[in-house]
């Protein structure tokens, strides 16, 4: 029995030996520790042989034995260096996968399955094909132990095998206590991952007197069925999915490239909005700083956006990251400011280079909203910050936003440009 199309060659290397089911929840378990404490990622794969009752069926068991020690050779020529291959039993595999990117692992697991489904099975006078789905997930710094990612890859090769053979499903962290998730956007955020299908944006903010650039504002889309959605669109998801932080790391990796490379001499400055998960992850903390050790140059060109609305629950700890990230050269950005009273209070003690009042005090064209607007103004100069005006698609909108008090505006007068 062989695949047909296999390397008869020998010219790659094998990749040592498939683990068993108890050594590879000891590897497991050393990796999800690592998660938590560290800030290196590591992904899972679950694969499942489709309709493989049949093959033992149709041929035999010892027809089913023989293929599980070709998908064992198979897997481990097939999977980079350093990665762990394990048989897991009952026609099942997995593939830890250290240090890795979500782009790189739903791309093995795409090529795996692929690889065997365009290879040929055959057994005495028996020819048929074969087919494997896949459950996927990364390690979160959230996951207590190894069985909390191991389930919820579990869980996504069952839902998987539900959509029928040759399916594959990423597993999603799971959403607070009575909350219910509908997924609509899932699949268009998991491919988006697999095909990079995140674009990003820089939108110029500008001086309101000199009309120059200060900085350029970092957002993103996602590209679905050749549309470029706006963030609001699918955020909700994205936190419901628990993939926030995973999206912000992958973001900041993509924006460094870019930064890096002779294209980011354009602008001097690129302020890049977190989500409040972010704010509030340690291990998103570290890896950051990781990040700018490893880039220093990175210093120099990357600002941070922190959303007030979303984290001034913890004011506390969006102060102390702010400052932790303005000690190492970072400016900051206050995002989303003005929700509650007592953000008028925190103004103050908050350590931030810029301050942007949320969107609803710009949505009015005068009354109370305008007076608010300039309310706002006032209180961000006040405390030795520049005030950002929302809503500058027009000479005339610029003015008013001059007059209102505001230093530094956006809008659609100055277009935003791709990345």
């Amino acid at each position: 029995m062989k695949l047909v199309g296999e390397n008869d060659k020998g010219d790659r290397s094998v990749n040592g030996a498939v683990r068993r089911r108890k050594e590879f929840f000891a590897q497991l378990a050393l990796l999800t520790n690592d998660a938590l404490h560290s800030t290196r990622q590591h992904g899972l794969i679950l694969f499942d042989i489709d309709a493989f009752r049949f093959v033992n069926a149709s041929s035999g068991y010892p027809a089913g034995d023989y293929l599980i020690r070709l998908l064992e050779e198979h897997l481990m020529v097939s999977v980079p260096y350093g990665h762990i291959c394990a048989n897991l039993g009952a026609g099942s595999f997995a593939i830890l996968a250290p240090n890795t990117e979500l782009s790189d692992i739903t791309e093995l697991e795409s090529t795996i399955r692929q690889s065997v489904r365009e290879r040929e099975f055959r057994w005495q006078d028996h020819s048929f094909h074969i087919t494997l789905s896949a459950g996927v997930t990364l390690l979160l710094d959230s996951d207590n132990d190894e069985s909390v990612p191991f389930s919820r890859a579990e869980l996504a090769l069952f839902q998987a095998k539900a959509q029928g053979s040759d399916s594959v499903k990423f597993g999603q962290a799971p959403a607070p206590a009575g909350k219910v998730v509908v997924s609509s956007w899932s699949p268009k955020i998991h491919h988006a991952f697999l095909h990079d299908g995140f674009q990003l944006w820089l939108q110029p903010v500008v001086d309101v007197v000199s009309g120059e650039t200060v900085f350029v504002d970092v957002t993103y889309t996602l590209n679905a069925d050749g549309e470029q959605v706006p963030l609001e669109a699918f955020k909700d998801e994205i936190i419901a999915m628990g993939m926030a932080v995973t999206l912000d790391r992958w973001l900041i990796r993509k924006l460094r490239d870019y930064l890096l490379s002779a294209a980011g001499a354009e602008y001097t400055r690129f302020v890049f909005r977190l989500s409040p998960a972010s704010v509030k992850s340690l291990e998103f903390s570290k890896f950051l700083k990781a990040e700018l050790g490893s880039h220093p140059a990175l210093c120099s060109s990357l600002g941070l956006g922190l959303p007030f609305r979303g984290a001034r629950a913890d004011f506390e700890g969006l102060r102390e990251f702010s400052e932790s990230f303005r000690d190492v050269g970072l400016p900051i950005l206050l995002d989303e400011f003005g929700e509650g009273v007592d953000s008028l209070l925190q103004l103050a003690s908050f350590t931030a280079d810029y301050v942007r009042p949320a969107a609803r005090w710009f949505s009015g064209s005068g009354g109370s909203h305008s007076e608010m607007a300039s309310v706002l103004a006032k209180l961000i100069r006040a405390s030795e910050k520049q005030a950002i005006g929302l809503g500058a698609d027009s000479a005339s909108a610029v003015e008013n936003l001059n007059q209102q008090g505001f230093t530094l505006v956006q809008g659609a007068l100055y277009p935003a440009v791709r990345c």
